[in-house]
């Protein structure tokens, strides 16, 4: 008995055993298993983060073309592109640019998908804004008078303030108010120097070297009626205007009493000799603001006593824009009512307040004369000439007068997915065109759903064709005459950039392909406030846009209709139609199946796509 108590005791405890072991067998079970969903949520989460790394920087990749092209005069009217790979096509874009109201801004937004838009696994939208703005450059001048090769002075004339020459400062008399910097002697005495006689050598300051390329290059785009001949023709100009950018393939003359003033607001080439007589004004237009622009001479300037040259503004000297009159070839002589004079600029004037260089040539200065800056090879002073330079030089910006798309800092934003408004269609099975079924957006695009036209040719086929909804029980197909014409996008969007709504005024966008037949080609633009049992009177007509005659166009183009405002009392899904026709003229009424005999021709030359939209009503 004792011996089976013992027994019964001992399977009582290979029990507990047991239990205790299935006990912590289940226990390392599920701790695995927490720790193996852990890990693969890691490892989805590493995936999705490096997915969503890469949508962004290809958003980035868009926006860089969106700046690119609309500086580029190749991509005139730039509003945007859809689906457009990046390098090896492992991701795309979408860009839309949109005006924002505001003067000279635009709101660029581009969305990147991994791997397409299609079927995205990643998405990411970058917006900016950019500015259309002046491109500007600085160029430094060390000295208000800087000479590459000699100062000379003859006839005690009197310069008030600093003067600088990386060669000699020479003459039979004169006065020099401030420091003298010489390279290599000074004639004084006696020549008076009131400030300090300052060796530069061997470390002379060089002229700065002025690229002037550019300004040259937007100044000759233009070139003015009446000016021909060259430099055996005169033109004349006496009275007010404004010019720049502007090119004058001949002599220039500005001529005329006080109140004839001539404002500059970007680069002039003048390929002859330019000439100031009278008391005429020339001036850098107020509107340039702190940016000066040049005037570049090929031949020598000459400026009257009486004539004027001004800044921006009188004001302040230190924050205002100068004209900078360049001549950059050495054309070392001219002539001023038949005395001559070996110089490039000659200037008699009292009042030139301008920036004037020639690195090779020279400028002669005649009686009191008040500049801004004189930079030459060399510079020579007249007897009783006496000059008095603006202060608060010594570098000035400068503007060529062409505009560019410039990104506005701090604009960058990140998109967030509840910010995202933009909203890119789905294929709707049940209604059987693409639809952008969320509530609350404020544009809807078909992305590459639309592109092609029924199944034409191989390069042709659309999708789900012909994505067109049905009008009274009929819906319309695409017509397969010809292969030089299809529809790739729609797009609609609000006006304001708010969601979708009743009232809301919107447009339609509409991409499409079309090869020169030396027809006609119209795009007319419907809208239906309803999607479900639509009829004919549903359907409104928006507008047409007519293209004709091609003229040898090839590829593709966009067409934008008139805004117009979404109609209340209808479905909560609105629906946009376009619909192309191709050779024939354009039918009046127009048809939102065929332009051509009212109803279907599916032998025509018309194409047609839908696209629904939700307006949350």
């Amino acid at each position: 008995m004792k011996k089976l108590h013992l027994l019964r005791k001992t399977d009582g405890m290979g029990g507990y055993v047991m239990i205790l072991s299935l006990i912590f067998l289940v226990v390392l079970l599920v701790f695995t298993a927490a720790l193996f969903s852990q890990t693969t949520n890691f490892l989805n989460f590493s995936a999705k983060s490096y997915l969503a790394v890469q949508a962004t920087v290809t958003a980035d990749a868009g926006i860089d073309l969106a700046l690119w092209k609309l500086n580029n005069p190749d991509y005139s009217n730039y509003a945007g592109e859809t689906n457009t790979p990046l390098g090896s096509g492992k991701s795309t874009f979408t860009i839309t640019v949109k005006d924002t109201g505001q003067f000279n801004q635009k709101e660029i937004t581009a969305t990147g998908y991994v791997p397409n838009a299609a079927s995205p696994k990643a998405k990411r939208s970058i917006k900016i804004l950019t500015q259309l703005q002046a491109s500007t450059e600085q160029i430094g001048f060390s000295y208000a008078i800087h000479a590459g090769s000699s100062i000379g002075l003859s006839g005690s004339p009197t310069i008030n303030g600093n003067a600088y020459s990386n060669g000699l400062i020479t003459g039979d008399s004169g006065t020099i108010t401030g420091d003298a910097y010489y390279g290599s002697s000074i004639m004084s005495p006696p020549i008076s120097v009131q400030g300090s006689k300052i060796p530069c050598s061997p470390s002379c300051k060089p002229i700065p070297d002025i690229n002037h390329a550019q300004y040259q290059a937007i100044a000759d785009a233009a070139t003015p009626l009446g000016c021909t001949g060259g430099t055996s023709y005169t033109l004349v100009i006496n009275t007010s205007m404004t010019i720049g950018p502007k090119k004058y393939d001949c002599n220039l003359e500005i001529a005329g009493l006080a109140n004839v003033v001539v404002k500059v607001a970007g680069p002039v080439h003048v390929t002859g000799t330019f000439r100031m007589t009278g008391s005429a004004t020339l001036q850098a237009d107020p509107s340039l603001g702190t940016n000066g622009t040049m005037f570049i001479v090929d031949r020598w300037t000459y400026l009257s006593q009486n004539s004027k040259v001004m800044p921006t503004t009188t004001n302040d000297p230190a924050n205002t824009g100068y004209l900078l009159f360049i001549q950059p070839a050495p054309y070392m002589y001219g002539s001023n009512n038949g005395s001559f004079c070996n110089c490039t600029f000659d200037i008699y004037s009292q009042d030139a307040r301008a920036i004037f260089y020639t690195k090779y040539g020279s400028i002669r200065l005649s009686a009191y004369a008040h500049v801004t800056a004189l930079t030459a090879g060399t510079i020579n002073f007249s007897p009783g000439s006496s000059i008095i330079f603006d202060s608060g030089l010594p570098l000035e910006t400068f503007t060529s007068g062409g505009l560019a798309w410039q990104f506005t800092k701090g604009s960058y934003h990140a998109v967030t997915p509840a910010e995202d408004k933009n909203l890119l269609a789905v294929y709707d099975e049940t209604l059987q065109v693409p639809a952008c079924a969320t509530a609350g957006g404020i544009s809807c695009d078909s992305g590459t759903l639309l592109n092609g036209r029924d199944n034409v040719t191989p390069e042709m086929v659309e999708q789900h064709a012909s994505n067109t909804l049905p009008i009274a029980g009929f819906r319309c197909p695409d017509d397969i005459g010809g292969s030089s014409y299809r529809i790739d996008k729609l797009r609609v969007e609000t006006v304001d950039g708010q969601p979708f709504a009743p009232g809301k005024s919107v447009i339609i966008k509409v991409d499409f392909y079309l090869v020169d037949t030396a027809q006609e080609a119209y795009i007319d633009f419907f809208y239906s406030k309803k999607t479900n049992n639509v009829q004919g009177a549903d359907m409104q007509n928006k507008g047409s846009v007519g293209y004709a005659p091609y003229d040898g166009d090839i590829g593709g183009f966009t067409a934008t209709s008139a805004p117009f405002t979404l109609n209340s009392g209808g479905d909560a899904k609105h629906f946009v139609r376009v619909n192309m026709h191709v050779t024939g003229g354009h039918p009046n009424p127009h048809s939102y199946c065929s332009q051509r005999d009212g109803g279907p021709a599916t032998s025509g030359f018309d194409e047609r796509d839908d696209l629904v939209f939700n307006v949350g009503s």
